[in-house]
């Protein structure tokens, strides 16, 4: 007999908070009075298969194993999108129950200002979208869990998402005499593909620990996020087999983590995530369903488990600060290379402020794009790549992208999301909201310390996490907040203003469907073809008697690749150093200049195309020789302003020295008006 029941029959009244605290300690039959075919849990279930597979699949048919990730989160979650907002009632929505949910919506439409204002489309749309494809899962969540239920199914759907991890994780950090002999016994069979046992290779070869996320940093941060929460499932769970599973991730978890080497992961959890987290669950010990002992015997666990691997790890640690200092320096490149493009935009002189920037960003993809225009010009000394996307800070990166409405709006969702989390957790009498909640809250503020020093959230899987944690957090607030009454009141016409947000809504996300969705489905093959193309590219450099075999078959990949997928830029670049290696220098230079037109500044554009410039005045005279060496000096003195490598700076000034040589041979040599008329449009004075 229950205790409602033994109150009831003792005359006792039952207040509503009782009743809430008793249906909160019985959710082994919740699920019996829910339809699970119903069209809300099928929406469901296909939102956890999206996630799966993207957090999931990785493959070797591509140059970077996680191109299937991208390929998937373009491709699935649209759909997504287009039925959570079509499920959305707009006449529900009040700024006291939904304010994150307006607040994000203020951020997307600074995101949409901010593509449309600004330049660099074809690259700009594909970043646009990424966002909108990580939001997704914000969306869904906040919206479409509206029984406690649906809330503890999510719930275990990421902790059997991060058994999963850590099982693949501690598999191929630690069991590599497993690996090696899988991958010996793959060498010499047919069966299998080239593809497939270079990538056993590559996994058994590695000393990182990174899981199927092919990235310790990243793997760290989605850790980060993801630990509160399974620590949630430990304490929440009633069934013996789901709080072991829950414990034994939870461990396991930590365990991966140390294996990081990720400082930054290390502070986000020691000073904002456990403590956040145990100071919101300190009043409510008594709540916890589980017994002293089996407190005791975690604590114990946990301690002497973390002892152990601290002990071991302590030479790889100290290994790893020491790196951690050097790079400050690095990180200080990298942040002021992205804040001065924000208020100056492509302006290196720095003379006049862009308004248009610091109000609205400079659009999706704004750092790639004039990074290299501000870096400081010794960056290679300092572990930074030529290329380099983000600004390994996450806050940056907004700002610059989307200015100061965007990250007002950004800011002001993340403070009101974790606001909402804090208060739910400090007033519900829900036992499991409150824990579910305390996980949220905890991982989102932990990571937002994270992301001031790595830009984990940029890519599929730490970014899709990152996102429908949000969501989970607001969905469970929203669970509590939304009562059973009528939309509107008797006589009360429904708001037209409503109507015609939900239109806008619905079409911004049609034109993700339309826009995405084909993207998506050219993305894979265009990476596979990237690879292909890399492949005989490197083969060309091996084979000197088919040397252009090879670089023919290079090429009409590139040109595939490129073909299905336009804005992948290093297939740019890599087809104009084959061209270059057939001696085609005039497409060669064609694909440069496409390729800075498309992505300005990338990589070491700048210098290639001077030193094609170059290659063509060798074969010009007169005017022609040098007009073609004033367009190679331009280029490769905005390449020597970039970088101080010696071999940028040498070639530089020999083909300075050789323009001036031409100018002075040109004012001795008689020519004729036109071509006197072309050398003074050429001031030479001011271009030496």
């Amino acid at each position: 007999m229950s205790e409602q029941q033994i109150r009831a029959r003792a005359g006792h009244p039952v207040s509503a908070a009782q009743r809430r605290r008793v249906a909160a300690k019985r959710p082994t039959g919740l699920l019996e009075a829910e339809d699970l075919f119903s069209f809300p849990w099928l929406f469901l279930f296909a939102t956890y298969t999206v996630m799966a597979l993207i957090f999931l699949l990785f493959t070797p048919y591509t140059h970077q194993l996680d191109e299937i990730k991208n390929a998937l989160l373009m491709t699935l979650p649209p759909f997504l999108l287009w039925l959570a907002v079509y499920r959305i009632n707009f006449e529900t929505i009040t700024w006291r129950k939904h304010a994150s949910s307006i607040l994000l919506g203020g951020f997307v439409l600074a995101m949409v200002i901010s593509f449309l204002l600004n330049p660099y489309k074809l690259v700009g749309e594909r970043v646009l979208w990424f966002q909108f494809a990580c939001i997704t899962f914000t969306v869904v969540f906040a919206w479409c869990l509206d029984s406690e239920p649906k809330v503890r199914t999510t719930v275990t759907f990421y902790m059997l998402l991060s058994f999963a991890s850590v099982a693949i994780g501690l598999f191929l950090f630690a069991g590599r005499g497993f690996t090696d002999a899988i991958y010996e016994a793959m060498k010499s069979s047919r069966f299998w593909s080239p593809q497939a046992k270079n990538l056993v290779l590559t996994l058994a070869s590695s000393k990182e620990m990174y899981s199927t996320i092919l990235n310790s940093d990243f793997f760290a941060a989605y850790l980060v996020m993801t630990i509160p929460l399974v620590l949630s499932c430990f304490f929440v769970a009633e069934r013996t087999w789901e709080r072991a599973l829950a414990l034994t991730t939870f461990l396991l978890m930590n365990v991966c983590l140390i294996f990081t080497n990720s400082n930054d992961s290390y502070m986000s959890m020691a000073l904002v995530a456990y403590p956040l987290y145990f100071l919101l669950g300190f009043k409510h010990l008594r709540e916890i369903n589980v017994s002293k002992r089996v407190l005791a015997v975690f604590f114990i666990g946990s301690a002497v488990l973390a002892a152990t691997v601290v002990l071991f790890m302590i030479p790889k640690l100290s290994q790893t600060w020491d790196f951690k200092a050097a790079a400050l320096e690095g990180r200080k490149i990298l942040w002021l290379g992205g804040f001065y493009p924000w208020l100056y935009r492509d302006d290196p002189t720095m003379s006049h402020l862009d308004w248009i920037a610091i109000l609205f960003g400079t659009g999706p993809g704004g750092y790639r794009f004039y990074f290299p225009v501000f870096r400081r010009a010794d960056f290679f000394d300092n572990q930074i790549n030529n290329v380099t996307t983000f600004g390994h800070n996450y806050y940056l990166d907004i700002l610059l992208e989307f200015g100061l409405l965007g990250l007002g709006f950004f800011l002001a969702f993340y403070g009101r999301v974790l606001r909402d989390g804090i208060r739910q957790v400090l007033r519900t009498e829900n036992r499991v909201l409150r824990f579910y909640q305390m996980g949220c809250v905890s991982g989102l503020a932990g990571v937002a310390v994270q992301n001031f020093f790595s830009p984990n959230n940029r890519w599929a899987v730490c970014g899709m996490i990152f996102w429908s944690l949000f969501g989970l957090s607001m969905g469970i607030y929203r669970l509590e907040k939304d009562e059973q009454k009528p939309v509107n009141p008797a006589g009360v016409p429904p708001k037209p203003s409503r109507f015609y947000l939900k239109l806008a809504a619905l079409v911004l996300c049609t034109a993700f469907v339309l826009r995405s969705v084909p993207q998506g489905l050219n993305y894979f093959p265009g990476a596979m073809a990237h690879g292909m193309g890399l492949i005989y590219m490197e083969a060309a450099d091996y084979r000197s008697e088919e040397k252009s075999y090879y670089l023919q078959r290079a090429r009409d990949y590139f040109l595939k690749s490129i073909e299905l997928n336009p804005t992948f830029v290093s297939s740019y670049y890599k087809l104009g150093h084959v061209y270059n290696q057939l001696g085609d220098v005039d497409k060669s230079l064609a694909t440069y200049e496409r390729l800075h037109a498309i992505n300005p500044h990338y990589s070491e554009v700048h210098l290639n195309i001077g030193i094609l410039y170059g290659v063509k005045a060798m074969d010009a005279v007169g005017v022609e020789k040098a007009e073609l060496l004033e367009k190679s000096y331009r280029e490769l003195k905005e390449a020597a302003r970039q970088e101080l490598k010696p071999n940028v700076q040498w070639t530089a000034a020999s083909i300075g020295k050789s323009l001036a040589e031409t100018y002075d041979e040109l004012h001795s040599a008689e020519l004729s008006k036109e071509e006197k008329e072309k050398l003074a449009k050429l001031d030479p004075e001011k271009k030496r």
